[in-house]
């Protein structure tokens, strides 16, 4: 008998669901991957970093990070965040 982690369901939040559904088809496609990864391990060595006691944020490339947390055997993802979505202090301009 081999010891493995169970597998994680993933759940969106209504905020991240709306989020998500806002993204090109090419970003769901990479927010849907990195889930993927997410439910095997959801603490993973590289990739991500703590926030607070029962949140982490993934970072999925320089445009697209999400907010998630573990309970019991689900990775509930509470926010996406794209770069387009942020207010920058300076506007888009360099």
């Amino acid at each position: 008998m081999t010891d493995t982690a169970p597998g994680y369901t993933h759940v969106f939040s209504v905020e991240a669901r709306a989020e998500y559904q806002g993204l090109s088809p090419q970003d769901q496609a990479l927010v849907e991957r990195a889930i993927g990864l997410l439910e095997k391990d959801p603490y993973p060595d590289k990739g991500t970093a703590p926030e607070g006691p029962d949140a982490r944020r993934a970072f999925i490339n320089g445009d697209l990070s999400l907010r998630y947390g573990v309970h019991r055997h689900h990775l509930v993802i509470a926010e996406i965040n794209g770069r387009a979505d942020r207010d920058f202090l300076f506007g888009g301009d360099r």
